[in-house]
């Protein structure tokens, strides 16, 4: 393709390379950390009323009846929820209202990569701030760059670490701009810091819709903060930013909390039994709390074990990155998937104990 057609901003944007999703249905998927149990059953029969309904029409642009429910789930008033199309939307126009192309947004190294492309959709300039060996947040993030954006990904993607909400909340109280706390994987965690939305005006929380709730596929998320706080993010969406079905699906969702607890304490259950097996096979597993695990296979690199399960037909997450690439994301599936991981895993195993011999 002819560069010169392109504007100089997308000539240089940092490409995000999203996880594999395979046409052929015989794959196990554990790259995306998906919700293996998908949405809960009241989320189809809302999808075929929505069908059924007036798609004629455009849907409503304010997400009124969902902001409602989100605010009865989660104790929040209407006018501190802002919902999106999927979380990634939410980022995006949090990059634009809170720092824009005259600001900076500041971010721990080996989370997101997607923030990168995001802060640099918004014109503005980033910068990461380096972890430690062990993939935790440095004191630097907490004391350093005071007048920018700032975002933590908590529990954190790709590593599942988890910072508790009382140091959270120094990092907001420190900071004079906008933090973000982006809980994706909070509801896989032992607490969440949604109750900082209240006591300070520069914090926003944003969840999503993908993961505890499983309907990665209709794409919603939100926000909460202060109603001033939100503002902006109106102003910059999208004129009809959520489609009818999704909102009616999401609502659904919110009035199964049995449902989706019970597939949360599955999920931890097995996260819990698979970072054991993978540990007593010589894995390095860091701590997590989200719905995935992050190691390091013995024996053989990183890249090697993913490619060896792919031929298996198991999908998990390799980074081909400086501080990542030594590890693999591994979502923490059904059980019957997670016990064909295992297996795959020890016959690699067993074969790269054979060629060291």
């Amino acid at each position: 393709m002819r560069r010169d057609l392109l504007s100089a901003r997308a000539r240089s944007f940092p490409e995000y390379v999203p996880g594999e999703q395979p046409s052929d249905r015989t794959f196990i998927k554990l790259n995306t950390n998906e919700n293996p149990y998908g949405p809960p059953p009241a989320v189809r029969r809302a999808i075929r009323r929505a069908a059924s309904g007036n798609l004629n029409l455009y849907p409503d642009p304010l997400c009124l009846n969902l902001r409602g429910a989100i605010g009865r789930r989660y104790g929040l008033s209407p006018e501190e929820v802002f919902a999106g199309n999927g979380a990634d939307e939410v980022l995006r126009l949090a990059m634009a209202a809170y720092a824009g192309p005259s600001g900076k947004v500041v971010f721990p190294a080996a989370s997101y990569p997607l923030y990168r492309t995001l802060a640099a959709l918004a014109g503005c300039r980033w910068r990461e701030i380096p972890v430690d060996r062990n993939f935790r947040v440095k004191e630097e993030f907490f004391v350093s760059h005071r007048d920018s954006f700032k975002i933590l990904c908590n529990p954190n993607s790709p590593t599942g670490s988890f910072i508790p909400p009382a140091q959270v909340e120094e990092i907001v109280r420190l900071n004079r701009k906008v933090v973000l706390i982006d809980e994706a994987y909070a509801d896989f965690a032992d607490d969440n810091c949604l109750s900082l939305v209240r006591k300070y005006d520069n914090v926003v929380v944003c969840r999503t819709f993908s993961k505890a709730y499983g309907m990665a596929g209709l794409r919603v998320g939100w926000c909460a903060g202060r109603k001033e706080l939100l503002a902006p993010l109106f102003s910059l969406k999208d004129s009809y930013n959520l489609d009818a079905v999704a909102q009616h699906a999401a609502c659904a969702a919110l009035e199964e909390s049995e449902y989706v607890e019970k597939a949360k304490r599955k999920i931890c259950a097995t996260r819990r039994t698979l970072a054991e097996q993978l540990a007593k096979a010589g894995f390095s597993v860091l701590p997590s709390q989200a719905n995935f695990l992050f190691v390091r296979p013995p024996l053989l690199p990183a890249e090697h074990y993913y490619r060896q399960l792919k031929e298996r037909r198991i999908l998990v997450r390799w980074f081909n990155a400086p501080r990542l690439k030594a590890y693999v994301r591994i979502t923490v599936g059904k059980n019957s998937e997670v016990d064909a991981l295992l297996s795959a895993t020890e016959e690699i195993l067993r074969a790269a104990r054979r060629r060291q011999v």
